[in-house]
């Protein structure tokens, strides 16, 4: 059921996406904070660390990738405001971003998934199997002026397996149902992720297929 609500979620954002969208590049755009789908199969996971950690990535991303302008979330002012800044932002509080701001788009999107793939290793120090993980994140670019959604993407991001066979010494270990990985791991996953979905979004903004 959660697996056909997030694809309806993104084939409905993707129709509701103006042809030949025109992006202004040396705009200001601020990155709003990701919101996560519930997983009640992770066990062990800091969820706010994780949000946190996929917001640096995305910034990161779009820094390097797309050389877009990109200014700080002053989260008290709009949370003074009481305007949502996390996940997916409402028409209403993206228009007030905008005006309250001076940004012409905001970055705002989710974490879809964090999933154990079937990949593993024996580490031989303890004899722990750990899984590789994958991480899947969507995320939307949407103009201030009206609210139009410009862009969206989604990017799928791999740990590799190579990562825990030093061993789990200071990585930190979480299950994903009845499979251990590690936090390194997930970090890993979404770091690849975020650079995967930020290069989608701006093939999608050059005309490329994506």
């Amino acid at each position: 059921m959660k697996t056909v609500t997030i694809s309806c979620l993104f084939i409905c954002i993707l129709y509701s996406i103006a042809q030949a969208a025109v992006v202004d590049k040396n705009a200001t755009i601020i990155v709003m904070n990701f919101g996560s789908l519930n997983n009640s199969k992770i066990t062990g996971l800091n969820l706010v660390d994780t949000e946190k950690a996929l917001y640096d990535h995305i910034v990161e991303s779009l820094s390097d990738i797309g050389h877009f302008h990109i200014t700080d979330l002053p989260e008290e002012q709009l949370h003074s405001a009481n305007i949502n800044t996390v996940g997916m932002i409402s028409l209403n509080d993206t228009k007030r971003i905008g005006e309250l701001l001076n940004v012409k788009y905001i970055i705002c999107g989710q974490l879809l998934n964090i999933t154990a793939d079937e990949t593993a290793v024996k580490i031989l120090e303890n004899g722990l199997t750990v899984h590789a993980v994958r991480a899947q994140v969507m995320i939307v670019m949407v103009d201030t002026s009206n609210g139009h959604i410009v862009m969206a993407a989604k990017g799928e991001g791999k740990s590799e397996s190579s990562l825990v066979k030093a061993g789990t010494a200071g990585l930190g270990t979480l299950t994903i149902g009845t499979r251990t990985v590690t936090q390194d791991s997930v970090t890993q996953s979404l770091k690849k992720a975020a650079r995967q979905a930020v290069i989608n979004l701006v093939a999608g903004l050059n005309g490329k297929k994506k």
